[in-house]
C-alpha cells in the first residue's frame, strides 16, 4: 500500500537525523564516575529519547543522589561533547535535504535549546530549516505531543496531513498524539506504534515514487513509502482530511 505525499514532514533529531548518543553516554558515564559508579548498557538503553530533566531524573535515582544540579551537569558535558563528535546519521542528510527541496519540514526535538543548537550546527542541519523546536519551547516535552503540534503550527498545517520520522518509542507516542502519521526509523522503533517502520532514511524517502509492501513494515525497494495525492478538478491537490 501506498500513502498520500504528506503537506509537510518534522523530523527528530538525536537518533534519526544526527548520533548524538555518544555525547548522552559520555555525560551520564562521567556523571556516574565521579560518584564511583559504573553506567550499564541496559540502562544506557532505558534513556533513549529522554529529554533532560526526565534523564537527569532517571540517572538521580539509579545513583541514589539529589537531582538538584545534575541536570545542569549533564546539559554542560552534552553540549560540550555535541560540539566535538555530533554527526548526520547515514542517509540522513540527503533524506532531509531532499525533503526540504519538496516539502516544508522542521525539527522537534526533546534536547534543550543549547544541545539542539549545537547539534544542529556541528552537523550543519542548522541550515535546513529555520523552524526547530526544543523542550525549551514547549510546556511539556516528548511524550506529550506539545511540540509536534507546535512545529505544524508553524509550518501551517494540521498535524493529520503532517509526517513525524522518529526514533524512539517517547518521540513516537508525542507524535501520534498530536495526531501524525508516524515513520519510525531504526533499531529503538522498531516495535514501537509507529505507523511504518524503516530500518534507516534514504534521499527517496519522501518521494512521490515506490511503494510499502501490504502488511509489512518496509519499503520493496529503497524508494518512497509516499505517492502524490490526489487532486480536485481545479488541480489542486485534496489534504487527507479532505477525503477522509
Amino acid at each position: 500500500m501506498t500513502l498520500p505525499m504528506p503537506r509537510a514532514v518534522v523530523f527528530d533529531c538525536d537518533g534519526t537525523l544526527a548520533d548524538t548518543q555518544a555525547c548522552v553516554r559520555t555525560a551520564v558515564d562521567e556523571a556516574f564516575a565521579r560518584r564511583g559508579r559504573t553506567c550499564d548498557r541496559r540502562f544506557h538503553a532505558e534513556l533513549c529519547g529522554l529529554g533532560l530533566a526526565a534523564l537527569s531524573a532517571r540517572v538521580a535515582t539509579m545513583l541514589d543522589v539529589s537531582p538538584v544540579g545534575l541536570d545542569r551537569e549533564l546539559l554542560t558535558t552534552m553540549v560540550q561533547q555535541a560540539k566535538r563528535w555530533a554527526v548526520t546519521l547515514p542517509g540522513a542528510r540527503e533524506c532531509a535535504e531532499a525533503t526540504a527541496a519538496r516539502l516544508p519540514v522542521a525539527i522537534a526535538s526533546n534536547s534543550p535549546r543549547l544541545l539542539l543548537d549545537a547539534t544542529l550546527t556541528a552537523t550543519g542541519l542548522s541550515r535546513l530549516t529555520s523552524v526547530t523546536i526544543s523542550a525549551d519551547d514547549v510546556a511539556r516535552p516528548k511524550p506529550a505531543p506539545d511540540m509536534y503540534v507546535q512545529a505544524c503550527r508553524a509550518l501551517s498545517v494540521c498535524p493529520c496531513d503532517a509526517v513525524a520520522v522518529e526514533d524512539s518509542p517517547t518521540g513516537i507516542t508525542a507524535a501520534r498524539a498530536a495526531g501524525m502519521t508516524v515513520i519510525g526509523v531504526g533499531e529503538h522503533a522498531r516495535n514501537a506504534e509507529a505507523d511504518h517502520w524503516l530500518p534507516a532514511l534514504s534521499p527517496d524517502t519522501f518521494h512521490e515514487r515506490g511503494t510499502l509492501r501490504s502488511g509489512a513494515q518496509a519499503p520493496t525497494a529503497t524508494g518512497s513509502i509516499f505517492r502524490r495525492p490526489p487532486v480536485t478538478d481545479a488541480g489542486t491537490p485534496l489534504s487527507r482530511g479532505a477525503h477522509g
